[in-house]
């Protein structure tokens, strides 16, 4: 008989078995079902109950994008230029763009993502959108402000924490003081009696036996050596010995004398010719090492320059899509389009028109645009897509 098992389902044991036809059948509370009766049915899933959409509410920069859009009052039938001209100004309200890309894409064609406004039209509405821009920000730091202060003075009513009463901390007891007590005498081992000293084995004495009788020996007598003649010796005379001559003295011997020539000055180093090596760039460092002196190089005319620049661009698009957006990037980086971008920018700060703040400020001598190549760097601009 097969085991029951324990239906999480059902919540009673179970037995699986077959029949006598192979048929598989379910052993439950004592009564036999088919098996696929035991096959638990689906509870349809009730539909989980849908909040009630809020009220929408607008933050504070949809409503400045709002008058933004109805003192422009421009004609947008399509309501696809509609939300893009939305999507510009938000980008602007939120920082995503400054003035100069705001503007720029709005000039930009209707097929590269722009609204087609003409140089007019973009720049009437960059005014009327930093105006608003403005009044925004103000409203924000007046806002932060309000916050900032309402904060502090619910921070100063606060009451301020009494310090509690310290709690006593428990006397610690003194270290005690472990007394060395001799040990009882009944409890030190017993001595041990020393041992008594260790003496050699003494050895008999030998047996004596008979010997012969030896005679003495006769002591010996002490031999004189023989006495010889000592010779006598008589004094010889010395011979005397001659005076020695004194050395004869050489003649001096005359020397050569070299005549003396002075010693040549040393040479001065050689130091070589410093050269200039040109270092070779390539286009991209090319393009972002170019100066004002090297773009007007290029062509007299400030549209032909701008059109020698786009066909390297368009030759390093043919390489690679990246070797093209590297060379946008290095035209971004050059001294060119940062004198553009400051013109521009202080144009706008100052609220005149660009012909007469480079009028004013084309002094000789100096590196500030032209009219003629500002409005030609403006319109390469609008034409670099990556």
């Amino acid at each position: 008989m097969p085991e029951a098992v324990y239906n999480p389902f059902t919540g009673s044991e179970e037995v699986l078995f077959k029949d006598a036809d192979g048929q598989l059948k379910v052993l439950r509370g004592g009564i036999v079902e088919p098996w696929r009766s035991a096959v638990p049915t689906a509870v349809p899933l009730l539909p989980a109950s849908v909040p009630a959409a809020l009220p929408s509410q607008s933050s504070p920069v949809e409503s400045f994008v709002e008058q933004v859009i109805k003192e422009l009052a421009l004609p947008l039938p399509d309501p696809v230029l509609q939300k893009r001209l939305r999507t510009h100004i938000l980008a602007r309200f939120k920082d995503v763009r400054d003035a100069i890309e705001t503007r720029e894409a709005m000039a930009r064609p209707l097929k590269v993502g722009g609204l087609g406004f003409t140089a007019e039209q973009a720049e009437t509405s960059s005014v009327v959108i930093e105006r608003h821009y403005r009044r925004f920000s103000e409203a924000s730091r007046r806002q932060q402000d309000q916050a900032v202060a309402q904060l502090q003075a619910n921070v100063s009513e606060v009451a301020p924490l009494t310090p509690s009463a310290p709690v006593p901390a428990a006397p610690i007891a003194p270290p005690r003081r472990m007394s060395l007590q001799p040990l009882p005498p009944a409890a030190l081992p017993p001595t041990v009696p020393p041992l008594p000293p260790v003496r050699p084995p003494t050895r008999p004495p030998l047996m004596s036996r008979p010997s012969a009788a030896v005679s003495p020996v006769p002591s010996a007598v002490p031999l004189e050596p023989p006495s010889l003649p000592v010779p006598t010796r008589f004094p010889q005379p010395v011979p005397a010995v001659p005076p020695l001559a004194p050395p004869a003295m050489l003649p001096p011997v005359a020397r050569a004398t070299e005549p003396f020539t002075p010693s040549p000055e040393p040479m001065a180093e050689e130091v070589p010719a410093v050269r200039y090596r040109p270092q070779l760039v390539g286009p991209l460092e090319e393009i972002g090492q170019m100066t004002l002196q090297d773009f007007r190089r290029l062509d007299a005319d400030p549209r032909r320059a701008t059109d020698r620049l786009r066909e390297k661009i368009v030759l390093l698009e043919q390489q690679s899509f990246a070797h093209k957006a590297a060379a946008i990037a290095a035209w971004r980086s050059c001294e060119v389009f940062n004198l553009y971008t400051a013109t521009a920018g202080r144009a706008m700060a100052e609220k005149r028109p660009i012909s007469e703040m480079l009028g004013s400020n084309a002094t000789p001598g100096t590196s500030i645009l032209s009219v003629a190549e500002f409005e030609a760097i403006a319109d390469f601009n609008r034409t670099l897509r990556f």
